[in-house]
């Protein structure tokens, strides 16, 4: 008795990848962007719980959060040659912007450069947490940078930290990259 097997082959579905939020981010927003979050992202059906934006910043960051920042604080053996390398690899791009920020930027070898310095510019939510880099007229890095924001207050902040190096170029042409957030987080 022989015995015909059949296979279906179901075509591969595309998977769903979902954006990750921080809890910086989700705390600027309205309780509507907030709702809508919930309906794109497929948590709960947010018109019809009727929670509050606290609740709906807990349920985010349950399902959706990512509390890491991928900063580069501090100096790793081989990092800013690698870092350099990539650069040079990578295509940059420039963008519109209405950004503006101080055009003088004074960073010391072993000083932080924080909220105080006040190397400040408008809140952008894409720019929130992302590293950023100068760079002098032959694309070498001077100084690496962090963006942040701080809770409570307007506007994103250039800071340094003390433990990563810093130098003057000879001739001083220098540009200020952002380097795009992590979506993956």
């Amino acid at each position: 008795m022989t015995h015909d097997l059949h296979y279906t082959f179901e075509p591969l579905r595309k998977l769903k990848r979902f954006r990750r939020y921080r809890y910086e981010e989700l705390a600027r927003m309205t309780t509507m962007q907030l709702m809508d979050i919930c309906e794109r992202e497929e948590i709960i059906h947010a018109m019809v719980d009727r929670l509050d934006s606290q609740e709906l910043i807990h349920l985010i960051m349950q399902f959706r959060g990512s509390r890491t920042q991928h900063l580069i604080t501090e100096e790793v053996d081989g990092g800013q040659e690698r870092l350099a390398y990539a650069l040079k690899k990578m295509k940059i791009r420039e963008r519109e912007h209405d950004l503006t920020i101080s055009g003088k930027i004074v960073a010391y070898e072993g000083l932080d450069t924080n909220f105080f310095d006040k190397y400040s510019m408008a809140y952008v939510n894409e720019l929130d947490g992302v590293n950023a880099v100068i760079v002098d007229h032959a694309s070498e890095i001077c100084a690496i940078f962090q963006v942040k924001s701080y809770t409570g207050i307007d506007g994103l902040y250039l800071t340094r930290s003390g433990k990563l190096p810093c130098r003057t170029a000879d001739i001083r042409n220098y540009k200020l990259l952002l380097f795009g957030r992590v979506l993956n987080q």
